[in-house]
């Protein structure tokens, strides 16, 4: 004999013997759970054992008026705490950003600066070859002189 399963889609007895079976083990866990449900209800709702209602006597080593002094005080802690590192992280943030702009720009002048250095020295080479000089002079009027107008200066003589 078959069970109809539409009751219970999930469940396929085939017997009478397991559908049973079934109902057996059902009502023992609904029954445990009823029995665990109860005794945490007592539990629950069990009279004080103390009937004159909580000390109000502090126990030795506990200040009860300073308890939430001390937590505001440590949550502001470390609220500030964590205020100062994030400001701090930010600053050096910044500050890694600023040192960043100031290398790339300080590269940028030097590549400049070698650029400069280099065109000097060309135009100074270019300058100390013997017929720029020549040439130089005689293009501001400058004319070789003659022997008898070149005169030598010693320091060695009298005053």
């Amino acid at each position: 004999m078959r069970i109809n399963s539409r009751s219970r889609p999930n469940m396929r007895l085939r017997t009478v013997a397991e559908a049973v079976e079934f109902k057996r083990k059902n009502r023992l866990t609904r029954l445990n759970s009823s029995r665990r449900f109860q005794s945490q209800v007592e539990a629950d709702f069990a009279p004080d054992p103390n009937p004159e209602g909580p000390s109000l006597v502090p126990e030795p080593g506990v200040n009860l008026a300073s308890l939430d002094g001390k937590k505001f005080l440590t949550v502001t802690s470390l609220i500030a705490l964590l205020v100062f590192l994030l400001l701090f992280f930010i600053y050096t943030s910044m500050n890694f950003i600023k040192l960043g702009r100031d290398i790339s720009r300080l590269t940028d002048e030097k590549t400049k600066l070698v650029e400069v250095n280099r065109r000097l020295k060309a135009q100074m080479y270019r300058l100390t070859v013997f017929g720029d000089f020549e040439q130089v002079a005689r293009e501001l009027g400058l004319i070789t002189p003659t022997t008898g107008q070149i005169v030598i200066v010693s320091n060695d003589s009298p005053r």
